[in-house]
């Protein structure tokens, strides 16, 4: 990967950035809660008021419609897929706050413009698989914690730390890819593949590598934060943390 013509500037724009972690503490935590509040949380969701049991009914409803909009050639041009994106914006704006992270992803798909077919349709692909991925961690929230809107339980995940934003392209072989459409996700998945091929790596570093990068890949608590993007990362580049 080289940069070509486009070079990264960290700007001063503001990015914030929830993290989300699961220590052995956390996990023992999310244990105790889950059993002291079997009365509120159960499997029929029974515990739950009637709007926040609807609530979550829509969004699997909207999960399970995106496989088929993500087989539409026209993308998010497509006038289902439009008013699709409107409906599900609509819902998880009246979700309350634990609806944030799936409402702002929506917010900014589109098109990747400039770019080939094949380009456009990738990142087509992974925008939808990104708010999937936002959505089902939204839902599996909302029935072990409930929402904020009916009692304040959910924990405080962080602060924001960087202000800045990396601006500019990537050139990647003949590709032109912007950093707001990368994500941290995709960052991993290419050091995966990088230490696959590597050279410098032995047979047992590679393993472990690659199942430690894996562990955090497959880790749902993670995926609302692997969801940032390129530029956001970017951003906390140590060498402009104080600056």
């Amino acid at each position: 990967m080289e940069i070509r013509d486009h070079p990264l500037e960290i700007g001063t724009h503001f990015a914030e950035m929830r993290i989300k972690i699961d220590p052995p503490w956390f996990r023992v935590l999310t244990g105790f809660l889950k059993s002291a509040t079997m009365l509120r949380v159960r499997s029929d969701l029974g515990g739950l008021n009637l709007e926040t049991q609807e609530l979550i009914a829509e969004l699997k409803k909207s999960i399970e419609e995106i496989p088929a909009l993500k087989e539409i050639e026209e993308g998010f041009q497509n006038p289902h897929i439009k008013a699709w994106k409107t409906k599900v914006a609509d819902l998880l704006g009246q979700g309350g706050t634990t609806c944030r992270d799936p409402l702002e992803i929506i917010k900014k798909m589109r098109s990747q413009m400039g770019s080939t077919q094949f380009v456009v349709r990738h990142s087509f692909l992974n925008q939808f698989d990104a708010l999937e991925r936002s959505i089902k961690q939204t839902i599996h929230t909302i029935e072990v914690f409930g929402r904020p809107e009916e009692k304040d339980i959910l924990p405080h995940w962080g602060k924001p730390k960087s202000q800045q934003r990396a601006l500019g392209n990537l050139m990647v072989g003949a590709e032109e890819v912007a950093t707001d459409n990368i994500s941290i996700h995709e960052v991993l998945d290419c050091l995966v593949s990088l230490c696959e091929d590597s050279d410098d790596l032995s047979s047992e570093m590679r393993t472990k590598v690659i199942t430690h990068l894996n562990a955090i890949l497959d880790d749902d608590m993670l995926q609302p934060f692997l969801t940032r993007k390129l530029d956001v990362l970017l951003g906390h580049w140590p060498e402009f943390q104080n600056k």
